[in-house]
């Protein structure tokens, strides 16, 4: 079979995974997922910056595998809002056999806690994406066959069918991401960003 490559030089896996052409933003990159991803970015070339809600998750990150040959810098740490007034773990469960105990229970979520929670896993997706568009459009411009991406990983409490445990607010704003994310992606695509 014939090859579309004059040499196989480009597709050594140096060649095939080399993103030091890239720099990237990681948000949760102290972490489970979004350690992975910088991990990977990183060790392929890219320069990485992470921000997560634990300032020494981030800086332990940075003192681990800060290694290159690309490099990850712990950015300012973003909070997360919690559930605190019903969260299982912290409220105890609400008797389910009583509506009164479960209508107590769930008032005892403050609209601020709401509020606090959908800014940070909606709202601020939503405007990182918007602001870093026109250096998205850049990055495409300049490297020739580069297509600049948005990548959101969002929780699995968003689409889960069982409890929550008590964090409503974190688990609805977990499925905003997959909407906001699909319509981000379809407006950028009519528009060629």
């Amino acid at each position: 079979m014939a090859s579309l490559n004059k040499s196989n030089q480009e597709l050594k896996l140096n060649k095939l995974f080399d993103v030091s052409h890239l720099t990237a933003i990681v948000t949760g990159g102290g972490t489970g997922i979004g350690l992975m991803i910088t991990q990977a970015l990183a060790t392929n070339g890219a320069k990485v910056y992470i921000t997560g809600r634990r300032e020494e998750a981030l800086e332990r990150v940075v003192e681990q595998y800060n290694t290159g040959p690309g490099k990850i810098i712990a950015s300012i740490p973003a909070g997360i809002a919690r559930d605190d007034n019903t969260r299982f773990s912290q409220a105890g469960k609400p008797d389910s056999k009583s509506a009164q105990s479960i209508s107590d229970h769930l008032m005892a979520s403050e609209p601020e806690q709401w509020a606090e929670t959908f800014q940070t896993n909606i709202t601020a997706q939503y405007f990182v994406t918007a602001a870093f568009l026109p250096l998205l459009a850049k990055g495409r411009d300049v490297t020739p066959g580069y297509s600049s991406s948005v990548v959101n990983v969002a929780s699995i409490s968003g689409v889960m069918k069982g409890s929550s445990m008590g964090q409503f607010s974190y688990a609805t704003s977990k499925a905003g991401p997959y909407r906001d994310s699909d319509d981000l992606s379809r407006s950028c695509a009519l528009i060629s960003a």
